[in-house]
């Protein structure tokens, strides 16, 4: 916010499109995902995720759904090993 202007919405109403709601949506939705408890919970949830994204009708959706569902078994070994990643270990290799 710039001094004396008053805040701006998130989403201006005058401003919604469907393709921003809908993308919105799948967006809240994957953090769903993201919060699963364990791998069981996990596998379940991105069922409505996939099937969201294609209905979108919104190509960089249905692609990032198709990424995802390819990757998934690979996404779900996060549970498998107890959240432990060696993601911070591999930024550090420059």
């Amino acid at each position: 916010m710039l001094l004396g202007q008053p805040a701006r919405p998130a989403w201006p109403t005058e401003q919604r499109r469907p393709a921003d709601l809908r993308t919105w949506i799948a967006a809240q939705d994957l953090r769903l995902i993201c919060r699963a408890r364990d791998r069981d919970d996990a596998e379940q949830r991105p069922y409505r995720w996939l099937v969201h994204c294609p209905d979108a009708a919104i190509p960089e959706l249905t692609r990032l759904a198709r990424t995802m569902d390819a990757l998934r078994e690979a996404l779900l070994v996060h549970f498998d090993t107890d959240g432990f990643s060696n993601g911070p270990r591999e930024a550090m290799n420059c």
